[in-house]
Formats: structure tokens, C-alpha cells, sequence
């Protein structure tokens, strides 16, 4: 590792690697705080992140783990990098450590998108991951928290030549009490037992998704079906939008007789976009996910 690497890039990484900070599956996270030894000291960084992951789902079924986190780098670091080393750019790739009930999970890959360094003030900066499929074989409420991370980033100068590489790794502020690093709480219901008299039972449910773009509209329209036994799902879905690996836009809609409508508006820019539906599941019907894909030439 170059020492002039950990100026600004030990913070950097400090949250963008993260990528695990949040609460309740189906909701971003607060403000987590992580401390990376940059050469202008210990720096704190705050992001904010959220997974993918349903609120509920049932044992043997399953769902991705898709991580987003953004980061918001402090002006004096941003400046630093900016001025001593005339970095303009940065990206990478991080590799995180999280605890599912306090065991520890494979580690998550992810990838810290290129972003412009403004001449002032602070800048925030987006790294996406996969982690694990989710697979539950027994009931129960499973947590998920952050551990710590290593990353790997570049940084660039404006006509694209290296200004200088980092290996970083951080770990969690330590404060009293101590920081909530749950990532989400996702509760599994066990299908195959017999429900309490009066209590409906749970169905199993598939979700799918198919994708339009009007070109004369500059959007995108996804119709979404919910499937079960009685095609009547209700609730909320969360719809992520993402072209390559770049997120677009994150919303949720409503699920009404297992239908649900997405519209994705001022869609401009060429390329291949991903709408991912998590259906949260209700009382009597379980969480899925379902995906499509959309060209926009």
C-alpha cells in the first residue's frame, strides 16, 4: 500500500465498503459511523444503506441480498485528495464482513462506483454489492449486522492516469452504548406448521415482473404480478432500478389482488435497466422476489 494511498481513501472506504449499515429489512439505514487512520488522523464517515431483503419470508423460500451504500466524504478530505494528489475521480472494489445472529457470513464483494471529486465542499459516493442468497430452513428472526471491511480503491486524475491506489480496512466507531449495526431483521414464518385455529394460513407466492419503455414517454412501465392460491396478495412492494450496476431509483407501491403497477419516469440514458420487486408478503401470504429486464436504446 502506497502511504500517500491512505490520505482520504482509508475514509473513503470507511463507509462506502460498509454497505451494511441499516434496520428492519424493506428500510434504509441511519447515520452509522466507522473510524478509518488516515494520514490526517482517525476520520469519521457517515453513510447510509439498505439491502434488498423482504420484511418477511417463509422457510424454504428465498431472496438475493443486494447491498447499496452511500457515503458522504467530509470537505477536508475531499480537499486533500483533491489538492495534493489532484485526484479528480474515484472507484474500487470493497470486500465486507457482516454477522447473520452472531455467526459470521461469506464475505460480500462489492463495487464502488466512479464519482467526480468537486473543487469544494463535501461529496457523496455509491458502492453496490451481492452478498449471500437468504435461504431460512427454520422459523425465527434473523438479524444481520455490519462487521468490518477491507477496500481497494483508485483514485484518477482528470485525464484519467492514477493519482494513487489505497488497501484500506475500518472498523465501527466505538461509543456508549454502542452503535446498532443491524443491517435488517428479516422473520421467518414455518409454513409447514399447523396455524393456531383462526388463523389463516400462510401461502406461498411467486412474483413476477414484465417491462415496457416508451420512448415518446421517457419511461418505464413494469406490471407486477404476485401469485398464490387465491391471487388476492396485498401490501407493499419495494421496487429497486438499477442500469448496469448503477442504482436508478429505489420506490414501493401497492400490492391490490396480487397486481401492482411501476413507473419509472424521465428515463433518458441508453442501456440495459433491472427492476427488481421484493413483495413484503401479508398476513396470509408469504414474501418473493421478481425480476425484469429493460432495453432502452
Amino acid at each position: 500500500m502506497h502511504l500517500k494511498s491512505s490520505l482520504a481513501a482509508l475514509g473513503i472506504a470507511s463507509l462506502v465498503a460498509t454497505g451494511l449499515g441499516a434496520v428492519p429489512a424493506g428500510a434504509a439505514s441511519g447515520n452509522l459511523v466507522f473510524v478509518c487512520n488516515t494520514v490526517l488522523g482517525d476520520k469519521e464517515f457517515i453513510t447510509t444503506a439498505d439491502t434488498d431483503l423482504p420484511a418477511t419470508l417463509a422457510t424454504g423460500a428465498s431472496a438475493p441480498t443486494n447491498v447499496t451504500a452511500k457515503v458522504t466524504i467530509p470537505d477536508d478530505v475531499r480537499n486533500a485528495v483533491y489538492t495534493i494528489f489532484g485526484a479528480r475521480k474515484v472507484a474500487g472494489t470493497a470486500k465486507i464482513k457482516a454477522t447473520q445472529n452472531g455467526a459470521a457470513l461469506p464475505e460480500i464483494a462489492a463495487t464502488v462506483a466512479s464519482a467526480d471529486l468537486p473543487a469544494s465542499g463535501p461529496v457523496t459516493v455509491t458502492a453496490t454489492g451481492a452478498g449471500p442468497t437468504f435461504a431460512p430452513t427454520a422459523a425465527g428472526t434473523y438479524v444481520l449486522k455490519a462487521a468490518s471491511y477491507t477496500a481497494s480503491l483508485v483514485f484518477k486524475k482528470e485525464d484519467g492516469s492514477d493519482a494513487y491506489t489505497a488497501d484500506v480496512s475500518c472498523t465501527p466507531k466505538a461509543t456508549t452504548p454502542a452503535q446498532d449495526l443491524t443491517v435488517d431483521t428479516v422473520t421467518v414464518s414455518d409454513t409447514g406448521t399447523p396455524p393456531v385455529p383462526g388463523t389463516p394460513a400462510v401461502q406461498a407466492t411467486t412474483t413476477k415482473v414484465s417491462g415496457k419503455y416508451s420512448a415518446k414517454q421517457s419511461k418505464i412501465v413494469a406490471k407486477v404480478k404476485v401469485g398464490s392460491a387465491d391471487n388476492a396478495a396485498t401490501g407493499k412492494a419495494k421496487v429497486k432500478v438499477t442500469r448496469g450496476t448503477k442504482k436508478v431509483k429505489s420506490l414501493r407501491v401497492e400490492v391490490k389482488a396480487g397486481k401492482a403497477k411501476v413507473v419509472v419516469p424521465k428515463v433518458t440514458k441508453p442501456g440495459t435497466y433491472t427492476i427488481t420487486v421484493s413483495y413484503a408478503g401479508d398476513a396470509t401470504h408469504a414474501a418473493s422476489t421478481g425480476k425484469a429486464k429493460v432495453k432502452v436504446r
